[in-house]
């Protein structure tokens, strides 16, 4: 930390040198002071800000990750004052009001990227230096986080990088997963977040299980996040105005539940395990049975060192939004006829108490 602090006013004076080389090495180099000395960032960002309108690209990606550490390292440092990361929606710091201000030439230089023609120094795959879209998406995403404002200002570009970019390459692909999680981390509106799941459906249709593994993963932490949100509009909205719900991100999912359900066949066992988990996430009371059929086709194929947990999941899910007494006694009978003594014993338990409170008519 003492040396990161005697070293700054050195690497200070690189930033303003003339060679786009050093320039791009005392980016990368300040960023490593900052993240030892957190309470230099703030004499930092005038400089950092300047450094914004640079014409060279490698100098361009180091700045827009400098800022991207300092935004961390300004948000740890207010954690660690007692801020709450959670709860304190309108926290602005001085180096976090800066980079807000520069939302507009942060969307512009995307945007610029996006129609920018063919460049030999700069082109992946077809892609535009894909290196600086990435990480300007992931700045903007932490500058839209919980701004209404920052958010509608970088709506429109993020739009034109979902619809726009080239997907036949892992370059596409790389920058396409940088907006879906922009998307879903800004106070973006619900048509924005269809187009994002749209996406992620589609990359489950590719034949790379890496693409697929961060596909369902990406959309099981975006439909566990907007859960209380969801159950708090069902609460708020029981009557004719519920239907205006059919056009949100978890609606858009369920069109591609079918999708989600064939992954559970998958040879990969993580892709498998993923889609597990989406599933859970997807169950409402209108597909219910057709997806607890599925679960149950699982159950007898899966490890049986995965049974218990599977079985104590059906439990939530018969619980949650079982049709019927009968349905819910069938469908834990057999589970107990697949599962047997590998299911947990709450299960067992749970089954019982059900058949002792049924009528004689089941």
């Amino acid at each position: 930390a003492d040396m990161s602090r005697d070293l700054a006013p050195e690497v200070d004076k690189h930033l303003g040198s003339a060679k786009p080389y050093l320039r791009k090495k005392a980016c990368l180099a300040m960023a490593r002071c900052l993240t030892k000395c957190p309470d230099m960032v703030e004499d930092f960002v005038d400089r950092v800000v300047s450094l914004l309108n640079d014409r060279s690209h490698g100098v361009l990606v180091t700045v827009v990750q400098l800022m991207t550490r300092v935004l961390v390292m300004d948000r740890e440092c207010h954690l660690a004052e007692g801020g709450d990361d959670d709860g304190d929606r309108d926290y602005e710091s001085p180096c976090r009001t800066a980079f807000l201000k520069l939302v507009p030439s942060l969307v512009k230089l995307l945007r610029n990227l996006l129609s920018m023609g063919y460049s030999p120094d700069h082109d992946v795959g077809g892609i535009s230096d894909p290196f600086l879209q990435v990480q300007l998406l992931t700045l903007l995403r932490l500058l839209g986080a919980h701004n209404a404002k920052a958010s509608e200002e970088m709506n429109d570009v993020l739009a034109q990088v979902a619809t726009n970019t080239e997907t036949s390459k892992n370059a596409g692909n790389a920058i396409l997963y940088e907006c879906v999680q922009t998307i879903m981390a800004v106070e973006s509106d619900d048509g924005l977040r269809v187009l994002a799941v749209n996406i992620l459906g589609r990359f489950l249709l590719n034949r790379d299980n890496n693409i697929r593994y961060v596909a369902l993963n990406t959309l099981a932490k975006c439909i566990a996040d907007r859960q209380p949100e969801r159950d708090e509009h069902d609460e708020q909205h029981r009557g004719p105005d519920a239907a205006s719900s059919d056009n949100s991100a978890a609606s858009a999912l369920q069109r591609h539940r079918t999708t989600v359900v064939d992954c559970l066949k998958d040879p990969d066992i993580s892709i498998r395990q993923r889609a597990l988990e989406l599933i859970y996430h997807l169950v409402n009371r209108e597909n219910v049975e057709t997806l607890t059929a599925e679960l149950l086709n699982y159950l007898v194929l899966c490890p049986r060192e995965h049974r218990a947990d599977i079985c104590t999941r059906v439990l939530q899910v018969v619980d949650k939004f079982s049709p019927s007494d009968l349905w819910r006694v069938d469908t834990l009978i057999t589970l107990l006829t697949i599962a047997g003594r590998e299911s947990a014993a709450n299960v067992q338990s749970s089954t019982a108490v059900y058949i002792s409170r049924s009528s004689e008519d089941l």
